[in-house]
Order: structure tokens, then C-alpha cells, then sequence
């Protein structure tokens, strides 16, 4: 897992853009709901979100409007199912256990990891 940690909101829409990356959300709490829609429709990304992941299993199966698409929230462990490549968004403010269990995830070694609050 590559963390961006400091990436700019431009430098996100870059690597997505210039390396036709799909996009997971990680985190369906406060910014996950009202943030990342607007955040994505302003970038011009709302079509390349694939899903929201989130191991809350309450949260598991909500949707939410994004662009003109329902998306819809996931486990995690839907990310080892993705052909294409992609990069994570975390959506959550207190993202040190996400970025630890993200970074424990083997299968994750050559994903690019953004966070969103700090954009």
C-alpha cells in the first residue's frame, strides 16, 4: 500500500485520471456521506467510484447518491474481488486503524491509498 497521505485534491484527480484508475471509498460515516458525493461530482470522478467500503456490517447494503449513479456499501473484503486497477479514498477522519488494516492487507501492496479530509 502506498499511502498519499499529504496528496492535494489536483494530485488525486491526476493519478486517477492519468492512470484510469476506478475508485473505492473506505468509510461510509459523516464525510463518507455528505462530503464525498461533492467532492467527487466537483473533481469530474463521480462515474469512477465503484463502491463504498466499510466493516460496519449495519452499513453494509445502504446506498448513497453519487453523480448519477447509487452506490452502494460493501465489506472490505470486496476490494480482493477488483480486476481493474484502483485506488482507495478513505473517507473517515480517524483513519490510523484503516490505514493499519489496509496496510496488513497483502494483496494491497502496489494500491495507492488517498485521504480525503486531509485534501
Amino acid at each position: 500500500m502506498r499511502f498519499h497521505k499529504d496528496a492535494t485534491k489536483e494530485q488525486f484527480k491526476n493519478e486517477v485520471v492519468k492512470n484510469d484508475h476506478s475508485i473505492v471509498a473506505y468509510g461510509f460515516g459523516v464525510i463518507g456521506k455528505t462530503v464525498l458525493p461533492f467532492f467527487l461530482d466537483e473533481a469530474g470522478l463521480s462515474d469512477r467510484i465503484m463502491f463504498i467500503a466499510d466493516v460496519d456490517v449495519h452499513k453494509q447494503g445502504e446506498s448513497i447518491k453519487v453523480g448519477k449513479n447509487s452506490i452502494v456499501v460493501q465489506a472490505p473484503d470486496k476490494m480482493k474481488e477488483i480486476n481493474d486497477n484502483f485506488v482507495i479514498l478513505i473517507t473517515g477522519s480517524r483513519y490510523e486503524k484503516i490505514v493499519e488494516y489496509l496496510d496488513a492487507c497483502e494483496w494491497l501492496k502496489d494500491t495507492d491509498v488517498f485521504l480525503l479530509p486531509q485534501m
